[in-house]
């Protein structure tokens, strides 16, 4: 008989946890793409409205939404879209060819929209990251006064609550990228930061007792 040689088989791997940097980078991926959809869908909307009514009409109606927009980045004192605002300027004046100019300074319009909401997002950041900090702060004390008290460990709350944080966060900014009509910016960035916050909040306090 042959003797089967003993082969140490070696433990399985442990998935690795993504990194700080991979982590920045999966989000900042996400919210581009967001950004290109967002874009997207108020392209098609533009598309649509143009099928069915006068271009003369949308053009007024995106010159609204611009207004509106122009006039919170103003408020805001952002002064980094003064070159793109240069640099549209001279795609509006290439527009010579008669039959085409109306669509062509429509979709460059939709294009000027997405790129200010996306500017007067990334000024909300600061407020954002202080909001998730002070959240994080108080998810972690109250994990540990649950943990103190000798509460009850169940990690349903927890695998329940960890996908609605990143769910709110991403679904609120798509639905304040593209919608086509004139409104304020803290009706929809506002309600992300607050649930997102909560979401974040519960998730560590219902995060397990012991690690």
């Amino acid at each position: 008989m042959e003797n089967k040689s003993n082969k140490t088989s070696s433990p399985p791997r442990s998935p690795q946890k993504p990194t700080l940097a991979g982590n920045i980078f999966f989000l900042i991926f996400n919210i581009a793409l967001i950004s290109i959809l967002g874009w997207f869908v108020l392209s098609v909307w533009a598309a649509i409205e143009l099928a069915l009514g006068n271009s003369s009409d949308v053009f007024s109606k995106i010159q609204s939404i611009i207004e509106v927009e122009n006039n919170y980045i103003t408020s805001f004192g952002i002064s980094s879209v003064d070159g793109f605002n240069c640099f549209i300027q001279k795609i509006h004046g290439l527009c010579f060819i008669s039959f085409a100019k109306n669509s062509y300074e429509i979709f460059i319009s939709i294009l000027e929209i997405t790129f200010k909401r996306v500017v007067i997002f990334l000024a909300f950041i600061p407020f954002i990251v202080i909001a998730f900090s002070i959240m994080i702060i108080d998810g972690l004390v109250q994990r540990d006064i649950r943990k103190f008290k000798g509460e009850r460990e169940s990690t349903l709350y927890f695998h329940k609550l960890k996908p609605l944080a990143p769910f709110s966060f991403y679904f609120i900014y798509f639905i304040y990228l593209c919608l086509p009509y004139p409104y304020s910016p803290v009706v929809f960035l506002l309600p992300m930061v607050g649930l997102t916050s909560m979401f974040i909040m519960l998730t560590i306090k219902h995060f397990k007792k012991y690690v």
